[in-house]
């Protein structure tokens, strides 16, 4: 039997010991695994279509791939994915509440329908908000369509994001890869509810 399995376990019982003795020191800045960087938003001051507008620091057009961790006094947690091999979460803060549960969005195993490639890392793999809770990966519900992120959680476990309804976005250009309409979200107790979007905006 190897010590490994062994350290682990006892990490995980002083990070959950942790909880009831004092307040954990949740890093807000993450520790990414493999080779990801920091993302950033690119938008310009004029509106655009949601399937025009380029999110990320980006190496060849692509998100530099790998799986977003979080730390915890000091224990480094690999979140993991949803099936595929990328996740990520949202560097501007709010990702993480003080109860070390942590939202972001992966990459599923399972190719995009319509070819979108709405995680950004070039795989053309659905892409699903997730929860982290307990030390496990949960997918929150999109609101009908076949991806979503998440980008902040509260501590009444409120998340916000966005996730796609399905519908064909008309203001679209003719090929663009990304042309779902993609609605602001609040999730509730695991329920996506859809936020009114501002103005003629079909998008949010």
């Amino acid at each position: 039997m190897t010590l490994r399995p062994f350290i682990m376990a006892v990490h995980a019982l002083f990070v959950i010991l942790s909880f009831s003795l004092a307040k954990p020191k949740w890093h807000a800045q993450r520790h990414l695994t493999l080779r990801q960087s920091r993302l950033t938003t690119s938008r310009s001051s004029t509106p655009t279509p949601w399937c025009q507008t380029q999110y990320g620091l980006l190496e060849s057009g692509k998100l530099q791939k790998g799986q977003v961790a979080i730390n915890i006094d000091g224990f480094t947690f690999d979140l993991g994915t949803l099936g595929g091999m990328n996740s990520w979460d949202n560097p501007f803060g709010g990702e993480i509440n003080d109860r070390g549960e942590a939202v972001g969005y992966s990459e599923t195993n399972i190719p995009d329908p319509n070819g979108e490639d709405i995680c950004g890392f070039g795989t053309g793999l659905t892409c699903r908000p997730f929860l982290w809770q307990s030390f496990h990966m949960r997918a929150l519900p999109t609101l009908g369509g076949n991806n979503g992120q998440a980008s902040a959680m509260n501590n009444r476990g409120q998340i916000t994001g966005f996730a796609e309804n399905g519908n064909v976005d008309s203001t679209c250009p003719t090929g663009a890869i990304n042309n779902r309409i993609a609605l602001p979200v609040l999730w509730e107790k695991g329920r996506a509810h859809a936020l009114p979007t501002v103005g003629s905006d079909s998008d949010g």
